[in-house]
């Protein structure tokens, strides 16, 4: 038995993306395997050597999500993993609540304090201001602590090797950035947008337009594509069952649309 298609599950703060995939494998390869053995006929003179091994499990997922990071992270399982791409380059939403007066060397409370700044002079007409310019397409550069691939290898392992390399900042696509919360040092963002934004650079660039230092506390991925909250599966739902009806209820055209 081979399980093949593409859901959401929630991914927690703290794990890592490949670690939530390697969790989801192993609980998938394990089902299969224990599904072939009941399946499989006693050996005898005729099949012992002819039974094929079964394929192995493939299971990916569809970008990387921090791992201070959660929400929203697509899974594929089989001839899913193909369709993957369609999210790679799909559009995302997330909420994010970032401290102001703060700057750490990830931009996010995972890291070390590298500066603190006053934030009492942030006003809200100020922030309202500064927003219009993190709206539509703009120039961000990553963050040195990030996924992204230079010469074959992860930026973030080049910055814990020591080793200082500069990104090149890229065009990126904001399609709606809204102000939800405000009470300094305290703002909760939603952002839309399309595929290659990091959202902790943006915190990080907009504590430099109020004049100030900020990074993220919180970060919560809401959607990817037609995927919401409300499709992914919770932890205590990873099972062989769940992902069976996941896959039924959204078959592979889906990551198409």
């Amino acid at each position: 038995m081979m399980m093949h298609g593409v859901c959401a599950v929630y991914k927690p703060r703290g794990m890592t993306s490949a670690k939530t995939v390697a969790i989801i494998k192993r609980i998938l390869r394990t089902h299969q395997k224990e599904a072939l053995a009941a399946a499989q006929q006693p050996p005898n003179a005729e099949n012992e050597h002819t039974s094929a091994p079964p394929k192995r499990l493939k299971v990916g997922h569809g970008g990387t999500l921090d791992r201070l990071a959660e929400g929203v992270l697509v899974i594929g399982v089989g001839h899913g993993c193909k369709h993957l791409k369609h999210f790679l380059g799909g559009t995302k939403e997330y909420v994010v609540t970032a401290e102001l007066g703060k700057e750490t060397d990830t931009y996010d409370m995972d890291g070390a304090v590298t500066a603190r700044s006053p934030f009492q002079h942030i006003s809200l007409a100020q922030t309202l201001s500064a927003l219009h310019q993190f709206r539509g397409q703009f120039m961000q550069t990553p963050p040195l602590f990030s996924a992204l691939k230079i010469h074959g290898k992860r930026l973030s392992d080049y910055t814990r090797a020591g080793v200082h390399v500069e990104p090149r900042a890229r065009l990126v696509h904001v399609t709606q950035l809204d102000l939800c919360y405000f009470a300094p040092p305290e703002v909760t963002l939603h952002i839309a947008c399309k595929s290659g934004l990091y959202v902790r650079s943006l915190v990080h660039d907009l504590g430099t337009a109020l004049d100030s230092h900020a990074s993220v506390t919180t970060l919560i991925r809401t959607r990817v594509n037609n995927f919401g909250l409300l499709d992914a599966l919770q932890p205590d739902n990873w099972t062989p069952q769940h992902f069976e009806r996941a896959f039924r209820r959204y078959p592979l055209s889906f990551a198409k649309d």
